[in-house]
């Protein structure tokens, strides 16, 4: 983290973490979105702790200067496919669009994944008025997040969490974007998938 972070363009930079442990996914990401809307944050940079960028996928993101911009992993379980997905044709369902199927450099695709992803306060903000409001019980008091992220492949519209957040993003226009360029590798136990490849890694050698 310290090395993705670091000065991006010789421009100063100010920087909040949130880390979630212990929540479901969906819950845990509406937590750090409603924290880029508190704290006036102009980017959310979503990463994953299973996710490996290069040291430095994130001044490349932000280099595009697009709302919603994705690095390129992949899906650790078999079928090994790519977190970049469009629509099958005629049908609402998000196919994992094949590597040998995207170009070179910036890619517009339906939905990504979340675990290396950029997205600016300005799509929360358009969101804010087209999801519901959650009432979550604390404690001593009630927390209120906006549902960005819904995980619902059991029920309507069958999607987990990240993709759920990119067909509401879209349906207000706002474009999906993965660049394949920067590629990351995704963690599975003692081995990494890599380029679209299982590598087997000794523990505490590497990934």
């Amino acid at each position: 983290m310290l090395r993705l972070t670091k000065t991006p363009f010789g421009k100063k930079t100010v920087y909040t973490y949130r880390w979630e442990h212990d929540r479901p996914y969906d819950l845990a990401r509406n937590y750090i979105a409603k924290e880029v809307l508190n704290t006036g944050a102009t980017w959310l940079f979503s990463i994953d702790t299973d996710v490996i960028p290069p040291p430095d996928a994130l001044e490349r993101l932000l280099s595009h200067n697009q709302p919603i911009v994705s690095a390129l992993y992949y899906r650790r379980h078999p079928k090994i496919s790519t977190e970049a997905f469009r629509y099958k044709l005629g049908t609402t369902q998000l196919d994992p669009v094949p590597r040998s199927k995207l170009d070179p450099g910036l890619n517009e695709v339906d939905a990504v994944g979340m675990g290396c992803c950029l997205i600016h306060r300005n799509v929360f903000e358009s969101l804010a008025d087209k999801v519901r409001k959650l009432q979550i019980p604390s404690e001593n008091s009630v927390t209120e997040l906006y549902e960005f992220y819904k995980f619902c492949i059991h029920e309507p519209p069958y999607l987990s969490e990240d993709l759920y957040f990119c067909v509401q993003a879209r349906s207000l226009g706002w474009r999906v974007l993965v660049d394949v360029d920067i590629d990351c590798g995704h963690i599975i136990s003692s081995s990494m998938v890599k380029d679209g490849k299982v590598e087997f890694t000794p523990l505490g050698k590497g990934a």
